[in-house]
């Protein structure tokens, strides 16, 4: 998968949900939620609770390819 010095690995990602729909994928890490970085799994769920996923949560991901953007979004 991707090489980060610091993130939270995507180990696994469910056919169908919000994060597959975003482009999501097993091998991925998330650098950063909402602008702060990732270092722990914990970051990312306070990052996720913060702030409503009917609004949306920015995410940095790195990629086998390199930085990507990815808006991760529930209608709702």
């Amino acid at each position: 998968g991707a090489k980060a010095d610091a993130g939270v690995a995507i180990i696994e990602v469910r056919p169908g949900s919000p994060a597959a729909m975003a482009g999501l994928a097993k091998g991925m890490v998330i650098t950063h939620a909402n602008g702060k970085p990732m270092k722990s799994p914990a970051d990312l769920q306070k990052a996720l609770a913060a702030k409503p996923l009917s609004k949306g949560i920015l995410l940095i991901v790195r990629t086998e390819d390199g930085n990507r953007r990815v808006l991760l979004r529930v209608d709702g």
